[in-house]
């Protein structure tokens, strides 16, 4: 893989905290964004499905993009904790680890990380402070990356990854699977077929999907824009169409998801 395509497509790091009972039900919220978080004081338990797990102070949580799970807060008088969201332009960057919410102990030192990111993430204006909050970012993400299990399943299909790199960067634009087959060395039904298989979903259901997730990003980092405004901005033909592809994966239509979140993205 090359270097270049380690480039980040969204980053946000926050300072959060959450009272003694909370509750965050994300089981019919896919997350939109990876997440890892440093739990500076307090704790909280985790359900994934039939997965659960307990995590307190001094332990991180990495949070993979598309996950679904239930959060308890059991800090008194409450929770401090710290998140770096992120997600990254090509589709491949940690592809080989399994999809699922995971503790990791152990990374004491990396706290200062987690608190300058925060703290500073919002102000930082030179170019000099910017370059080091990327590379606190980056040491986070190296420590925590290297920690998590290796994936269970197969890994992706490596004929397909141009086309699917492709759709990472382009989801906006008009893309028929003629072309992305033809990135792919590949006729249209034998790159239908493989893309099937490898993804669980068509090549236009995976860009939707890729729409949907931009959409929920920008529905609550951007609470003064519009509905139709975020459509126009993501390319949709019509705001109706939107709405109704919105509430299809999700289960709510976008002005339901920005009400449910207007706290703030949260892991």
């Amino acid at each position: 893989m090359e270097i270049t395509r380690l480039s980040i497509d969204y980053l946000r790091a926050v300072r959060y905290t959450e009272k003694y009972g909370a509750i965050n039900d994300y089981r019919q919220i896919p997350r939109p964004f990876s997440s890892i978080a440093y739990i500076y004081s307090g704790g909280a338990s985790f359900q994934q499905g039939d997965k659960s797990g307990i995590v307190t102070t001094g332990d991180i949580y990495y949070i993979p993009r598309g996950a679904t799970y239930i959060s308890y807060w059991n800090g008194q008088p409450e929770t401090v904790f710290y998140s770096c969201h992120f997600n990254f332009a090509s589709p491949e960057i940690c592809s080989e680890r399994d999809c699922e919410v995971e503790r990791i102990t152990g990374l004491w030192h990396l706290r200062e990380d987690f608190v300058e990111l925060a703290n500073r993430f919002k102000c930082a204006e030179a170019i000099d402070e910017q370059l080091d909050l990327l590379a606190r970012f980056y040491r986070i993400l190296t420590e925590v990356v290297s920690r998590l299990p290796k994936r269970k399943g197969a890994p992706p299909d490596s004929s397909l990854l141009e086309a699917v790199s492709y759709l990472h960067t382009h989801y906006k634009e008009h893309i028929s699977v003629a072309e992305l087959a033809r990135m792919c060395s590949l006729s249209e039904s034998h790159f239908y077929a493989r893309f099937r298989k490898a993804y669980n979903l068509s090549p236009i259901e995976y860009k939707n999907r890729l729409l949907i997730s931009q959409a929920e990003l920008m529905l609550c980092d951007s609470p003064s824009m519009t509905i139709e405004q975020i459509s126009e901005l993501l390319g949709f033909e019509s705001d109706s169409y939107f709405r109704r592809l919105f509430k299809k994966l999700l289960g709510m239509s976008p002005r339901e998801y920005r009400a449910r979140q207007s706290g703030g993205l949260r892991i």
